[in-house]
């Protein structure tokens, strides 16, 4: 198992890049948001969701294919395109730049792990899975569910 260092980011007016338009791209804007990033989505199409956020300024979309280059700025990138070579690209990319990845479905190409996520009392309690979101998000519900039984009892 690979060894990691869990930390909590700050995004606040900080440059994030988001590579895709989709579903998945959708749902990591929407966390980058609420994080209060600044983000960019580079994407020949996107949802209706991000389309919306567009039209409002809440977000910058570039309506193109990802190339050579475009991370450079950013702080943090989410390769989400549903392309594994474009996704291998763009983690290469960030890595020789030294910039912090999600690479969507792929925790090996990654140099960060979105973890799993619940809230209790105005907290947040994150759980890694390894790189295995599914084991991440079994063992967030099972962290959820004694806190709530807890909760209950006391």
């Amino acid at each position: 198992m690979t060894e990691i260092f869990p930390v909590s980011l700050v995004l606040q007016g900080l440059d994030v890049l988001v590579v895709g338009g989709g579903r998945v791209a959708e749902r990591r804007v929407r966390s980058f948001l609420d994080a209060n990033a600044h983000v960019t989505v580079i994407a020949p199409e996107i949802s209706s969701w991000l389309t919306v956020r567009a039209e409002a300024k809440e977000l910058r979309w570039i309506a193109r294919g990802y190339e050579p280059g475009d991370i450079t700025g950013f702080w943090l990138v989410q390769a989400a395109t549903d392309s594994p070579h474009v996704n291998s690209e763009v983690a290469k990319a960030a890595h020789e730049a030294r910039v912090f990845c999600f690479t969507g479905g792929d925790p090996a190409n990654s140099t960060a792990w979105r973890p799993a996520i619940t809230h209790f009392k105005g907290h947040a309690i994150a759980v890694s899975g390894g790189g295995s979101a599914r084991e991440a998000i079994a063992t967030r519900n099972e962290l959820a569910q004694l806190v709530r039984t807890h909760e209950e009892l006391t």
